[in-house]
């Protein structure tokens, strides 16, 4: 599956991952914005900042006997018809793998424009995700809907009868207590 390089306001569910041909310390540094005057990883998307609590770094020799497309699928809930067409190329990846969810962009529009040394790999729905293009507002949504009468909004049920007993039940039970307590002095 290709990059979708487009990220739509409000999206959620989609994954997407690059290839960093580096050891993961030194992608960690760069994620960190402490990559000794390479640009950071807003820079390297094409973006004005990220949430980069949401990020994943993997290094996909740590995931021996699971392997980065079953992490994918069953780690992060990536659909497994989309990674399995992908998997080949997902088990031939080197260096760092960067996970960026859509999470990452905190529900605002972004066009990426990924460079080098971020190499896109693939973008991938979670699994029971509507695509992008269903999760847009429709304009007929907004406004306000004709034919629907505008009267008065009917007030909140006043709650104050209810204090009230209360109120009196406590004073009842106070005086009991002080006519118990006065007559047995």
């Amino acid at each position: 599956m290709d990059m979708e390089t487009h990220v739509a306001q409000g999206e959620h569910g989609v994954i997407r991952v690059f290839s960093l041909d580096m050891p993961i310390a030194q992608a960690r540094s760069l994620v960190d914005g402490r990559g000794n005057g390479a640009p950071g990883l807003p820079a390297l998307l094409g973006i004005s900042g990220i949430d980069k609590s949401r990020l994943e770094l993997i290094d996909p020799a740590d995931l021996s006997g699971v392997g980065l497309s079953n992490y994918l699928i069953d780690g992060l809930g990536a659909d497994a018809e989309e990674v399995a067409a992908d998997s080949a190329r997902l088990s031939g990846l080197t260096g760092t793998v960067l996970v960026v969810p859509s999470s990452a962009f905190s529900g605002r529009e972004r066009e990426l424009a990924p460079r080098e040394p971020l190499l896109p790999v693939a973008s991938y729905r979670e699994s029971g995700t509507v695509p992008p293009a269903a999760q847009a507002p429709v304009a007929g949504a907004r406004g306000t809907a004709e034919g629907v009468p505008q009267g008065e909004a009917v007030p909140p049920r006043r709650r104050g009868g209810r204090t009230w007993m209360w109120v009196a039940v406590t004073a009842i039970l106070l005086l009991g207590l002080w006519l118990l307590i006065g007559t047995a002095g």
